[in-house]
């Protein structure tokens, strides 16, 4: 069985759902076991698995099989898109969000929970949290770096 196949099937079908909402990590478990029993073709909970799953998602180039990590899949994909509100302010997503939760904030600098926000919004700020713990500015000319905010 190719591993391609695989990763295609079963994981084309969280995609969207998971660069929108932050998934539990009890459902993403269950998502690598049934992952795990196609490929080694398990019909019960018994058999032998000759190598760790840690190191079947492993790239290829390091020897594994580079299946992915659902939980780091499913943060990155939501950084992608904080990255996307950050960078790309004109768009209908960004002035939307920025007119129900940061009317009058910066985007890179919010920080606490927001009171009653969406399962989106929540997913949005582990993805913000990310990309804070992270990123880096080039100074330039200095009209746009907050000293004391900045990294």
């Amino acid at each position: 069985m190719e591993p391609t196949m695989v990763k295609a099937v079963l994981n084309a079908m969280p995609m969207y759902q998971m660069g929108t909402f932050k998934i539990p990590k009890t459902l993403l478990k269950k998502l690598d076991t049934i992952q795990r029993k196609f490929w080694w073709g398990f019909k019960s909970n018994r058999g032998l698995n000759l190598i760790s799953w840690q190191n079947m998602c492993i790239s290829k180039d390091l020897g594994g099989l580079a299946f992915r990590d659902l939980e780091s899949l499913n943060h990155a994909l939501l950084a992608k898109v904080a990255w996307r509100i950050l960078h790309q302010s004109d768009h209908l997503l960004s002035k939307l969000l920025k007119a129900k939760y940061f009317k009058n904030e910066d985007f890179l600098h919010l920080s606490g929970e927001r009171n009653n926000s969406s399962w989106t919004w929540k997913g949005i700020e582990l993805g913000l949290g990310i990309i804070q713990q992270h990123y880096m500015m080039e100074v330039k000319n200095g009209t746009c770096t907050r000293i004391w905010m900045d990294r």
